[in-house]
């Protein structure tokens, strides 16, 4: 896996798991979002449709957003 910047880690995960992702977005929509939202979704398609590894990185796009927002 990349470095662990948020963009690093999304562009992995579009790239990896692409289909699994935008079976259910359209991809452009998903693209033209803001980037806490895009991260959400993201991750939230990952926890719900890939394997071990792609639950794994859907928390740690979700848990980016906790930490761009500086949420504790």
């Amino acid at each position: 896996m990349p470095g662990e910047s948020a963009e690093e880690l999304l562009a992995y995960a579009e790239d990896r798991y692409h289909l699994k992702i935008f079976d259910n977005y359209c991809e452009q929509t998903v693209r033209a979002m803001p980037m806490p939202d895009r991260l959400r979704l993201v991750g939230g398609a990952l926890m719900e449709r890939t394997d071990y590894k792609g639950y794994v990185l859907g928390r740690k796009l979700v848990a980016a957003v906790s930490e761009r927002d500086g949420a504790c």
